[in-house]
């Protein structure tokens, strides 16, 4: 075998290997930071109660649109802080529904993840309620940090339902229309 076939074959199997687990996630119902893992939505809720137990205190949010596998010359950065108190505690409410209502236990087929996700940071005036990072591609999921601990679900069956507002809401906190959450700014839309 030639050297140059000898490379191929090297790629082509590393590049197998890496694909095995593309566009396939498993979902663990209320994933602690410490990787334990709730046995029912109630112990979720209960752990989650801790990042979300200041919804109505909450009056500012600072976003960042994180870019994991898009080029960042074909797609703009993102910040935005919305000082609307109604508008925030809309978006953490249904961050919040999400978490305390994860989906069931499995693994799901997730397609077209592009790599768009958002991150951020919830205020009380200026000190911090919680930190979130939104996945929007592939499959959509949250996770809230506070006090130490992270709390994770996909946002698929329980918490889907739970949080029907989740992608108008966050639309309107980061200034675009829905549709344009999961492109590239300069991308054509149908």
């Amino acid at each position: 075998m030639s050297m140059k076939q000898k490379y191929a074959t090297a790629l082509c199997t590393m590049s197998l290997a890496v694909c095995a687990g593309c566009g396939t996630q498993a979902a663990v119902a209320g994933t602690t930071a410490g990787g334990a893992s709730g046995a029912a939505a109630g112990t979720a809720a209960a752990a989650a109660s801790v990042a979300c137990a200041d919804i109505g205190q909450a009056t500012k949010v600072f976003t960042l649109r994180q870019m994991h596998l898009v080029d960042p010359n074909r797609m703009s950065s993102l910040e935005r802080t919305d000082t609307d108190p109604g508008q925030v505690r809309a978006l953490l409410t249904d961050f919040c529904a999400v978490v305390t209502h994860p989906a069931p236990r499995g693994t799901y087929n997730c397609p077209a993840d592009n790599g768009i996700g958002y991150s951020g940071t919830f205020y009380a005036g200026d000190r911090v309620l919680t930190t979130f990072v939104y996945s929007l591609t592939g499959c959509p999921s949250v996770t809230l940090r506070s006090g130490g601990m992270a709390w994770s679900s996909l946002v698929a069956g329980p918490a889907y339902q739970a949080a029907a507002g989740l992608e108008p809401d966050f639309a309107t906190v980061v200034g675009i229309p829905v549709r344009r959450l999961y492109s590239a700014p300069g991308a054509a839309l149908p």
